[in-house]
């Protein structure tokens, strides 16, 4: 019975302590943060983009009645 509770344990591979885990966490949190900062950007920007084009489209229409 010894024997196979020591190849059980041997067996287990190591578990990472709290503050492993914590860091990682962390690191993965920042990264997430870092990448919806970058897509927040890049989605301001292309509004800013569309709401330029709307506003040359709209000026160039000016002159011409609704049909």
């Amino acid at each position: 019975m010894q024997q196979q509770q020591r190849q059980q344990a041997t067996e287990a591979p190591p578990q990472p302590c709290l503050e492993e885990l914590v860091r990682k966490m962390t690191i993965q949190n920042m990264q997430f943060q870092q990448e919806t900062r970058t897509s927040i950007q890049s989605l301001t920007n292309q509004m800013g983009q569309m709401a330029t084009q709307m506003n040359q489209a709209q000026s160039q229409n000016s002159d011409k009645l609704p049909s």
